[in-house]
């Protein structure tokens, strides 16, 4: 089971340092966690009983050495309350066995006569002058059959014809879709998932279909989770919704600063669902509706959401099928200039906001996420039991040139200060925008280097951040700031906590 592994150091007041000097960690658990409070933005625990580099700034205070130093592997933790009342990690963390992906399921129908009243919904989509818009079809050319784009381009013919009255399952019919071959049931499933996976606007639809055959026909029936009337309500929503996203995103981006702007307003307009995670009843939040419109989503959801923002801004995202934890999970994959890579938008929106899943190859997210097989390299019994979550698409992600560490981090080589002026610059830089979570690139030996920054002399953060929140005049409660390695990528995301 691949597990996550992210090591958050949390820093603790002055007043704290003065009677324990201990630095805390704190884990980032799994999408598909569901209790009360997300777990991702919580957990912390000791760790030694080491000096935080913000002691360096008290003048001349003792700093007891660590038997170990950060903890800078990629293991993910749950914590348990000590005596004292901090938290104690443990390397095996409780699993909810509940996923963040939906599956499509054949249901037992009766097929309906195909004369039912029907209603045409608009369509859902926004643009922008700004960037042209990209069509998000890399399922659809990956489909490998002829019979299965046919009937993928009937779905989405026929996808917004939506019944006017539920039927007894509680669902609103799509028009029959209809066509002049007798496909299989893996051949179904296969033109689904890959229409589904191209259209994140198509939130409507039902994880359920019916199928049969008539003659040398095969008919698919499809199902609409809203009536007619409210689906136009909606679609209006989410169109509303990504225009004004499109409208605020300047003109004039390079593709990864467009990535990175929606990057940000995802993290900053949707909160991870724990309700929903398992709970069939909880639709939305697995949609690009429910991240853009309701503001809530699990990981399906934040992926659709930044697949369809990614489209209309001119970028290639398609979604990757896997699990984290053990249990199912879904990611983008993005392609920026010739080069594709994994992007997670749900592991990396936490209390700070990181960037160890940003742009990063497969040898990279294989640390801590299961990538799900491809549908070809599948038997059709495994693809039809809807137990694996598979992929129609998956890129090859072998490129770090568009690793956000290796394009927005502040570079870090040398502690003996001939980098200090250059560190400062940027941080103040940084600090003048606002930002809260600042990332690094750490060259050469990075447990070494990120000791020397934050836990061991010369305590070089500490200085550093005094130093640029002058430049910047912006007052820092230097105390309160924490971060999170990523050895992996040779990063570090500082989060600084403005006064």
């Amino acid at each position: 089971m691949n597990r996550r592994l992210l090591s958050l150091g949390k820093i603790r007041s002055i007043a704290a340092v003065l009677t324990a000097a201990a630095v805390l960690t704190a884990s980032l658990a799994g999408c598909s966690s569901a209790s009360a409070e997300r777990q991702r933005k919580a957990a912390s625990g000791a760790l030694n009983n080491v000096a935080s580099w913000i002691a360096s700034s008290l003048g001349g205070a003792s700093s007891p050495k660590s038997s170990s130093g950060i903890a800078a592997s990629r293991k993910s933790v749950s914590s348990s309350k000590d005596g004292a009342g901090l938290s104690k990690s443990s390397s095996s963390p409780s699993v909810s066995g509940k996923s963040d992906v939906q599956t499509v399921k054949k249901i037992p129908a009766v097929l309906p006569s195909g004369s039912a009243s029907s209603k045409e919904v608009i369509r859902a989509g926004a643009s922008t002058a700004k960037y042209a818009a990209v069509v998000q079809n890399s399922s659809y050319l990956h489909l490998l059959s002829t019979a299965e784009k046919e009937l993928y381009q009937r779905i989405e013919e026929n996808v917004r014809r939506i019944a006017v009255e539920k039927n007894v399952l509680g669902y609103y019919p799509i028009r029959q879709i209809s066509v002049a071959d007798r496909l299989t049931e893996t051949q179904v499933r296969l033109a689904l998932t890959a229409y589904m996976d191209d259209h994140p606007q198509v939130f409507w639809l039902a994880q359920a279909y019916s199928y049969g055959r008539q003659g040398g026909r095969t008919i698919l029936q499809l199902y609409s989770v809203d009536s007619p009337e409210q689906c136009d309500t909606a679609i209006r929503k989410l169109n509303s919704a990504v225009s004004s996203v499109l409208r605020s995103m300047p003109a004039g981006l390079n593709p990864f600063d467009r990535e990175e702007y929606l990057f940000r307003y995802l993290a900053d307009h949707c909160v991870y669902d724990n309700a929903a995670a398992g709970n069939p009843g909880r639709w939305q939040p697995f949609t690009s509706y429910g991240a853009l419109v309701g503001g809530k989503a699990v990981c399906e959801g934040y992926s659709r959401a930044m697949q369809l923002l990614a489209g209309c801004a001119g970028i290639l995202c398609t979604l990757v099928r896997g699990s984290g934890d053990g249990v199912g999970h879904m990611w983008n994959a993005v392609r920026i200039g010739s080069a594709w890579y994994h992007l997670d938008v749900t592991w990396s929106d936490n209390a700070i906001l990181i960037y160890n899943y940003y742009n990063v190859s497969d040898s990279v997210i294989r640390q801590t996420h299961g990538i799900g097989p491809t549908a070809s390299s599948l038997s059709d019994h495994v693809i039809d039991g809807g137990a694996v979550q598979f992929n129609i698409f998956l890129p090859s992600c072998s490129s770090t040139a568009e690793n956000y560490f290796r394009v927005k981090g502040i570079p870090v080589s040398a502690l003996n200060g001939s980098g200090d002026e250059a560190v400062v610059k940027a941080l103040a830089s940084e600090l003048k925008t606002g930002r809260k979570s600042i990332a690094f690139l750490i060259h050469g030996n990075y447990n070494g280097t990120v000791a020397g920054m934050m836990t061991a002399s010369p305590y070089k953060m500490a200085s550093w951040l005094r130093s640029a929140e002058k430049q910047a005049g912006k007052p820092l409660n230097i105390g309160a700031s924490s971060y999170v390695t990523d050895p992996a990528d040779s990063g570090l995301t500082l989060q600084v906590v403005y006064r």
